[in-house]
């Protein structure tokens, strides 16, 4: 039987990353006037998490149960890594076009687009998987 606790700090995990992530890179970014600093950070972080619940339970789905998230082999981090990439280029590429941000001389690029958003969701997502099987070495036990 799971244990939903153990799947709400999976959860809650990935949300305090987020925030921490936004709040570290924020240096890298100049963002919209429509926003203030903590509106955009609670607001991405949001976001984030609701993205990576859909790339874990996207890779739940091909399993066919959560138990993969206790020992996830080469193709799941795979998957997680193209959806984290492909996920944040297209949310970068709409941000910048609509001048919801933009990247001070700081941000490393590739492209055109910074390099630390495209890696954002997935290094979030493989190091809450990480911390959560350290802390809970059973996550569905």
């Amino acid at each position: 039987m799971m244990k939903w606790y153990r799947i709400l700090s999976l959860i809650g995990f990935i949300f305090v990353l987020n925030i921490l992530w936004e709040i570290s890179t924020s240096f890298l970014y100049v963002y919209a006037p429509d926003f203030s600093f903590s509106q955009h950070v609670l607001m991405s972080s949001l976001a984030s998490l609701g993205l990576i619940i859909t790339f874990l339970l996207a890779v739940s789905l091909g399993h066919r149960n959560l138990k993969w998230i206790d020992k996830p082999s080469a193709m799941d981090y795979l998957a997680i890594i193209a959806a984290g990439m492909l996920t944040s280029w297209k949310i970068e590429m709409y941000a910048l076009d609509a001048g919801s941000w933009f990247y001070t001389p700081l941000m490393p690029t590739i492209f055109g687009l910074g390099l630390v958003p495209l890696i954002q969701l997935f290094i979030i997502t493989i190091i809450s998987l990480i911390i959560i099987r350290k802390l809970n070495p059973s996550l569905l036990q």
